[in-house]
């Protein structure tokens, strides 16, 4: 069997932001250093920052924020009918049942899913145990789905 793999980037990321009281405002904290790249500041460089400040006489902490990654990407329509159509023939593991051209039912009951292609050739898988529909847009993602709900 194939395998298929998709990349992924996550589409926020987390940055340490070390903050002072100040006591003004309503929260009295403001941020004094963000690090916006985990790969090279880590956590506990933030922490050792916090603890120097503390050791200064000043009151510091560091929290946790996610921000948008300038990475991210939105995944395109990379899949087509026709990719559905092969893998479903081919490759796919588990038991298949075609109702029509853009219908497939795919496993064995409680473990089994739907495979539609709509008229403007977006994919949806169902799942019939928790009657809930997923539309994945690349070939990747709908194995994946596929799996996990006839695996169980």
């Amino acid at each position: 069997m194939k395998k298929y793999i998709q990349a992924r980037t996550g589409r926020e990321k987390e940055v340490y932001v070390t903050q002072e009281y100040t006591g003004y405002g309503k929260t009295g904290w403001e941020d004094i250093a963000v690090y916006d790249d985990t790969s090279s500041q880590t956590r506990k460089e933030a922490r050792e920052e916090v603890k120097s400040y503390i050791d200064n006489g000043y009151s510091a902490r560091m929290i946790t924020r996610r921000i948008p990654n300038p990475d991210y990407a939105e995944p395109e329509h990379g899949i087509t009918p026709d990719d559905v159509i092969n893998y479903i023939e081919n490759d796919c593991p588990y038991p298949v049942n075609e109702y029509s051209s853009s219908n497939y039912a795919i496993g064995k009951w409680p473990n089994m899913c739907q495979v539609f292609i709509y008229d403007d050739n977006t994919v949806g898988v169902f799942n019939a145990y928790t009657n809930r529909t997923k539309t994945v847009y690349t070939l990747a993602d709908m194995v994946k789905s596929i799996d996990k709900i006839c695996r169980g």
